[in-house]
């Protein structure tokens, strides 16, 4: 057996130790799961956003550099829907009948599909003023 071949293996049994351990945290407690799992694509949205921050100087096209920020924004109302689940009460007016959990979840996806379609056109419109 070849070092590669050796490597592939390792990685299998550990993408399923961690999928294993994920199921069986779900099944013993659902909001650690929950918690867990929305931190982590609040952890992917702001190194999305520190990446473009400390790249701003080297980017040519400014509208990658508005997407990217605009991580920031989501990463921080992902963050308050978390927050704001029910069994959590950090909020606690926000999870009146559910309201607060489903508010910051729609707005944060409303606003991420609105801005990527709003940026696709600004950028088709304004690519040949701009030289993009």
């Amino acid at each position: 057996m070849d070092k590669n071949s050796r490597i592939v293996i390792y990685k299998i049994i550990f993408w399923a130790v961690v999928i294993s351990l994920l199921h069986l945290i779900n099944l013993s407690n659902n909001l650690f799961f929950h918690t867990l799992v929305e931190l982590f694509s609040v952890i992917i949205a702001y190194v999305i956003f520190l990446v473009a921050w400390e790249s701003k100087t080297f980017l040519e096209n400014r509208y990658l550099l508005l997407i990217e920020i605009s991580c920031f924004f989501f990463g921080t109302l992902d963050l308050l829907h978390t927050l704001s689940y029910e069994r959590m009460e950090i909020f606690p007016v926000a999870y009146i009948e559910g309201v607060g959990l489903t508010a910051f979840k729609v707005i944060s996806r409303l606003s991420a599909d609105v801005l990527s379609i709003f940026t696709i056109f600004s950028a088709i419109v304004f690519s040949e003023k701009l030289h993009v």
